[in-house]
């Protein structure tokens, strides 16, 4: 029996997007593949520094990082933020080079990346895997007020 189609999982109309792309030119492309259709407010910075300076500022929901920052490489810095709890949990979706190979790309996830692209992609699956990051994401407010430790296992 053929499966039907799902919808992809909803994501907040106006969420927050960090863009670390290696130039303006590389953003400005990056910004109009992830705002088309979506609402989704996004920033640009195009080195580490600023990165930084912004996710304190901002608080994004997300971060679309590319792995050739001017000054860093994005899996060094994935890691990097992984090690802070302020940004744990924050999805990172990491833009890998052309013709990065299973070798990057795992390197990647075992440095804490959500998720990663490879060169070329499509903007569709740049957007909608953004969305499923997002639409995981718990509120901060919910987080808090669950219980934890029950656990019932039924035979």
């Amino acid at each position: 029996m053929p499966m039907a189609p799902t919808r992809p999982p909803a994501a907040p109309p106006s969420a927050r997007i960090l863009l670390a792309a290696e130039n303006a030119i590389e953003s400005a492309g990056l910004r109009a593949m992830l705002e088309e259709g979506t609402g989704w407010q996004v920033a640009e910075v195009w080195d580490s520094q600023h990165l930084l300076q912004e996710l304190l500022a901002q608080r994004p929901d997300a971060l679309v990082l590319d792995e050739r920052l001017p000054d860093a490489s994005g899996t060094a810095l994935v890691q990097r933020l992984r090690e802070n709890p302020d940004y744990a949990a924050l999805p990172i979706v990491l833009l890998l080079p052309v013709g990065s190979g299973t070798r990057h790309r795992l390197a990647a996830l075992r440095a804490g990346a959500s998720d990663c692209l490879t060169r070329p992609f499509d903007p569709l699956e740049l957007r909608l895997r953004v969305r499923v990051l997002l639409a995981r994401q718990v509120p901060e407010a919910e987080r808090v007020a669950r219980p934890k430790g029950t656990v019932v296992a039924v035979f």
